[in-house]
């Protein structure tokens, strides 16, 4: 106690705090030397008294037993929620990471299963004779008529028909909107080489980029390619919704 006094007594200082000489704030400042010894003799002062009580407590056998009573129990307490804390959050992550490539694998096989159906309808567009008649002649009319019916009825998201130098046609979802070239396309080139091919690909939207699942073949007249056919599906909140039912 005689120790907590002195700490008290050095604590005084404070009041002198608003002093205009300089020299004697750099002393009694706070983080100065005085505020320093002051809390070391605080802390000296409180490990000193504690040290005293639990010697006394310790001297006492009704003491001694209920701090170990107590103890024992804060332990075993302490050491069952630790432990089933961690089982239960190391079997949530377990649950959480085995539905989530569940959920990986659903979603793969529904885009696997949308990109092939996309491939397989431009494909039946491909080998169809009105289709290839109307490429040959030119007809715009009959080919915006055809990819808007064709279009609705699949309901996917665009359908383009080009010619052999990716020149568009034709364009289902908006027949307005032809004579562009889309030969920088990469699925429109391996088209014209005469290969079938899908990928998702990302495009600008208003809010975000938007996800398309498309496909393109070529239109062949013999072994001569004459144009493309790019079908596709648009990966929105409806697709999920679709897969969750």
């Amino acid at each position: 106690f005689f120790i907590l006094t002195l700490s008290e007594s050095l604590s005084l200082t404070q009041r002198l705090e608003n002093t205009a000489r300089v020299d004697l704030y750099k002393i009694i400042a706070p983080f100065g030397p005085v505020w320093i010894v002051n809390h070391l003799i605080l802390v000296l002062a409180i490990v000193l008294l504690a040290k005293w009580v639990f010697f006394y407590l310790l001297k006492r056998l009704q003491s001694q037993l209920f701090m170990i009573y107590n103890s024992s129990i804060l332990l075993i307490f302490l050491t069952t929620a630790v432990t089933f804390t961690f089982l239960l959050l190391k079997n949530l992550e377990t649950e959480s990471l085995r539905q989530l490539e569940t959920n990986a694998k659903v979603l793969n096989l529904n885009v696997e299963s949308i990109k092939n159906q996309n491939l397989a309808d431009a494909e039946v567009i491909a080998q169809n004779p009105l289709v290839i008649a109307a490429i040959v002649e030119q007809n715009r009319v009959s080919l915006a008529n055809f990819a808007a019916n064709f279009l609705l009825a699949k309901k996917q998201s665009t359908l383009v028909i080009t010619n052999d130098s990716g020149q568009i046609l034709a364009r289902g979802e908006d027949r307005e909107k032809y004579g562009a070239s889309v030969s920088d396309d990469i699925l429109v080139r391996r088209a014209l080489l005469g290969s079938s091919n899908s990928s998702l690909v990302a495009t600008a939207g208003i809010l975000a980029p938007e996800i398309f699942a498309r496909s393109a073949t070529p239109i062949k007249i013999d072994s001569k390619i004459i144009g493309t056919v790019v079908t596709g599906t648009i990966l929105d909140n409806a697709f999920v919704s679709g897969i969750n039912r």
